[in-house]
């Protein structure tokens, strides 16, 4: 066999390999994406946690209660209940 048929079939074996490893790559990584879940989250109108629509700022305390900067107030959410404590002379939170 003369050595240019050799060198183009080392050249198609490389490419070949080289594409294998690339596929199995990209496949591999998209496995990983379906693996990872969305995130909770829970939407609650402001009829429940009877507040205003605009909350300005979130932040959460080391026992894992929520505080929302609301304009009525500040709206603490420890998981299931809500309640709104109300800062005086001011338009919110």
């Amino acid at each position: 066999m003369p050595r240019i048929y050799q060198i183009l079939i080392s050249k198609y074996h490389f490419y070949f390999h080289l594409l294998f490893i690339t596929t199995l790559f990209c496949q591999s990584s998209s496995f990983d994406f379906k693996k990872i879940s969305k995130p909770f989250i829970k939407n609650y109108s402001n009829k429940i946690y009877k507040g205003s629509a605009s909350n300005w700022s979130v932040i959460q305390d080391t026992r894992g209660v929520m505080y929302f900067g609301n304009e009525k107030g500040i709206l603490e959410y420890d998981g299931n209940n809500w309640r709104l404590i109300k800062v005086p002379n001011t338009n919110g939170a």
